[in-house]
């Protein structure tokens, strides 16, 4: 969410961010809030911001009047996934598959124990 302040707001006013328009909530004539749109709507590929971007903010009328307010908007670069690191990959799935051996190891040690009894005392 972003909140804008100012004079002169209605509720017939939305914020653009660039040409596309955000979901806008009028408060009051001195202030607005409004959800800033994904990443995506201005670089179709990116799931995340990967550099800064910036983008103009336009408050626009419902009868079509731009006011432009010599904002921007930056997007800014945010942690996002890992490329996937092949050896990594290995070395991992190779300590589950040792890990599964064992358990499996185990088990088995522990159903034959209970299957086979032990030593007998005859009388």
């Amino acid at each position: 969410m972003l909140e804008l302040t100012g004079d002169n707001f209605s509720p017939s006013v939305q914020v653009w961010f660039g040409d596309v328009e955000a979901e806008t909530m009028y408060r009051c004539q001195e202030s607005m809030l409004c959800v800033v749109p994904d990443i995506s709507q201005f670089r179709g590929e990116w799931l995340w911001v990967r550099q800064p971007t910036q983008v103009p903010v336009s408050l626009v009328r419902n009868d079509g009047i731009i006011y432009a307010t010599g904002l921007t908007f930056t997007y800014t670069p945010e942690p996002g996934p890992r490329p996937h690191c092949v050896p990594a990959d290995e070395i991992m799935r190779q300590g589950q598959r040792s890990a599964a051996v064992a358990q499996a190891q185990s088990q088995a040690a522990i159903a034959e124990s209970a299957w086979n009894p032990g030593m007998h005392y005859d009388n």
